[in-house]
């Protein structure tokens, strides 16, 4: 039987790992280069969707100690876009923020190791989205007219190397989750300065019987000043404090819901370096593979596709790892490579796979 996603993109980092390790308590000190020059040329000069799959140290809606470094320390050619928290997060160049008017906010984590808790989401379900991520539900007092549901801001732009790149032509991505707890009707669009875009339509609601993960995506307005976006309910909706329930209708029942998975800005009008992340606190590498259970393929696979396919995943394989392992690890790095293939030079269509030992 094939291997799922986790599974092939864990085995290959482990490989290209494994030879990192080799080299450094082996002879051959060439080999620590094996593997390495396609991705390193690729993200700092190519087209580069980096993904790094980690604990943590990862994480993007706080403790920025990877991403936020990366962004504050690497000088690619050019960063060209940011993927959001799913929810609410501290001011590290991209920033998800929520009105939460009418709204009971849920911040669901992939799951607590030390617990054992999967984070249940509210329609009973976990494992659908590989991420942190928000789940808002309707409290029944019903959202004003036109409510804001969350937002997404660019911050910190000129405090990166390169400076402020959103420039030229930026689009954005709001990823979400449908499912039959999802609300009839939501709009989406984007901002620079004063000016404002076209709304786009989307129906969290699908009677599908698991949650599954979708997007739509404006055009970020040309002009200066700040680049935001906003969620907000339909035109014409009333909320209680403005004389409703009618015409109020799906956001004045309780329970109906609105899975934020996060929001993608990034510039389509030259190639470089998008950042990204999958984590959680306490996590280990097994943690990431189909066998623990915190996330399916299904969702590996929607989210992959919903932040622009991405083409460099960085693996920190040692996240959490446990005395034992770290005490054998270069006998057990060494003998995946002696088992399996070692990692070749990847073309540019491929993607590129790193497995840092931290």
């Amino acid at each position: 039987m094939p291997r799922s996603v986790q599974s092939q993109l864990v085995y290959v980092a482990a490989l290209c790992c494994s030879v990192l390790t080799y080299s450094v308590y082996g002879d051959s000190v060439h080999a620590t280069r094996v593997g390495m020059g396609p991705a390193a040329h690729r993200i700092a000069h190519e087209d580069c969707r980096l993904l790094i799959v980690g604990d943590s140290n990862a994480l993007k809606t706080s403790n920025h100690v990877i991403v936020g470094g990366l962004c504050r320390t690497w000088a690619p050619d050019q960063f060209v876009g940011r993927v959001s928290p799913g929810m609410a997060s501290s001011n590290e160049g991209i920033r998800i923020t929520s009105s939460l008017t009418g709204l009971i906010p849920h911040a669901r984590k992939l799951a607590d190791v030390n617990t054992g808790d999967p984070h249940v989401w509210s329609n009973n379900q976990d494992g659908f989205i590989p991420n942190r991520a928000w789940d808002l539900v309707t409290d029944g007092s019903g959202l004003a007219g036109a409510a804001v549901y969350c937002s997404a801001e660019l911050t910190r732009l000129n405090e990166y190397p390169g400076g402020d790149w959103a420039q030229g032509d930026l689009q954005a991505r709001l990823i979400f989750a449908h499912d039959s707890t999802g609300l009839d009707a939501l709009r989406y669009r984007a901002y620079r300065g004063t000016a404002a875009g076209e709304w786009a339509t989307l129906t969290p609601h699908d009677d599908a019987d698991r949650a599954w993960i979708d997007w739509v995506d404006v055009p970020i307005p040309d002009g200066e000043g700040q680049v935001r976006t906003e969620v907000r309910t339909p035109p014409g909706w009333i909320g209680e404090a403005q004389g409703g329930p009618a015409p109020c209708p799906s956001n004045c029942e309780a329970g109906r819901t609105f899975f934020h998975v996060g929001q993608v800005l990034w510039r389509s009008d030259v190639e470089g370096l998008q950042v990204d992340a999958i984590a959680e606190a306490g996590f280990t590498v097994n943690d990431h593979l189909a066998a623990a259970g915190h996330y399916d393929d299904e969702a590996l696979r929607r989210y992959l596709a919903a932040t622009r396919q991405p083409n460099v995943f960085l693996i920190l394989l040692g996240q959490n790892m446990t005395a034992v392992e770290a005490a054998s690890i270069n006998g057990v790095w060494r003998s995946n490579v002696v088992a399996g293939s070692p990692p070749r030079a990847l073309p540019p269509s491929s993607p590129a796979f790193l497995g840092v030992c931290v």
